[in-house]
């Protein structure tokens, strides 16, 4: 069962000078294992970046050979085929990334580390983050995702490596907890959404409603009235995306937003509302914002 209010955007002033000013460039990080595992990865990053604005920095996280100070042959050798096999990556995806994206900036380093750490780090560096989610991948038993996740400095987006953006277009969604809306969260979906000329949702999923204490429809009409007294003020504040509230009941409606959503984003309070598994063709990206 879902509940659902379209709400009206309304125009003021203030907003509207505003609008008039050209968005900052973004530094826009991606995180990749090769161009064969995250080809999904790569193209929502550069799709999502603006030519002749933002810039784009490709990274690759190998592990080096840890014998510093030896200048022993072999190790010399060992240690300059794992940067070599590396940098190759990097110059693969770089090159995959102009392809069909003229005008783009985008570049590329092999960085020493466990993939992981590099990526936290360079959340301090870059404007958005985006990598491969490898967090319901069961071969892989370190999770780099999860930890990414939870530590990142930026927001981050973790594609599905079987991601394929749907032709129709979908809405950007936001998933919000009991505790409310957060403002952070709410400005990254909504740009998102602006940049990809798409509608922003606003979801909350009440876990409370699975444990038997709902009340009736008056108590749901009350609180989808709670949610759009919310949402009154960013409609206002931007009147030129079309917003929507639901609220989500049932215990399938995470693979219901993610067939019916091109992106869902939440706050690293909330990552665990969206880290289930879901079915293959119904998976998107997510996004997670820090707060």
């Amino acid at each position: 069962m879902t509940a659902v209010r379209s709400l009206h955007s309304v125009s003021v002033p203030r907003t509207e000078r505003a609008a008039e000013q050209p968005p900052a460039a973004r530094l826009v990080g991606v995180g990749i294992h090769d161009v064969v595992h995250d080809r999904a990865t790569l193209e929502w990053a550069v799709r999502d970046a603006t030519p002749g604005r933002d810039q784009v920095h490709v990274v690759h996280a190998y592990v080096p050979l840890r014998l510093d100070g030896c200048a022993w042959p072999p190790v010399t050798a060992v240690r300059d085929r794992r940067h070599v096999a590396a940098t190759r990556v990097i110059a693969q995806a770089v090159q995959r990334a102009h392809e069909g994206h003229t005008g783009l900036e985008v570049g590329g380093s092999a960085i020493g580390g466990l993939p992981d750490d590099v990526l936290i780090e360079l959340s301090h560096v870059v404007d958005l983050l985006v990598i491969g989610d490898d967090s319901h991948d069961p071969l892989i038993a370190r999770k780099i995702t999860t930890r990414v996740q939870e530590h990142t400095y930026c927001p981050l987006v973790c594609v599905p490596r079987d991601y394929f953006p749907s032709a129709a277009p979908r809405p950007v969604t936001v998933v919000a907890d009991d505790a409310g809306l957060l403002e952070p969260v709410l400005a990254f979906a909504t740009a998102v959404a602006r940049r990809r000329g798409v509608g922003l949702q606003v979801s909350r999923a009440w876990s409370s409603l699975h444990e038997g204490r709902v009340t009736g429809p008056g108590w749901l009409a009350e609180q989808q009235s709670e949610l759009d007294a919310q949402l009154a003020g960013w409609r206002a504040a931007c009147p030129d995306v079309a917003v929507s509230a639901r609220l989500e009941l049932g215990y399938s409606w995470l693979d219901r937003l993610r067939a019916a959503s091109s992106l869902l984003v939440t706050s690293t309070r909330s990552v665990d509302l969206v880290r289930s598994p879901g079915d293959g063709d119904a998976s998107c990206p997510v996004a997670i914002v820090p707060v």
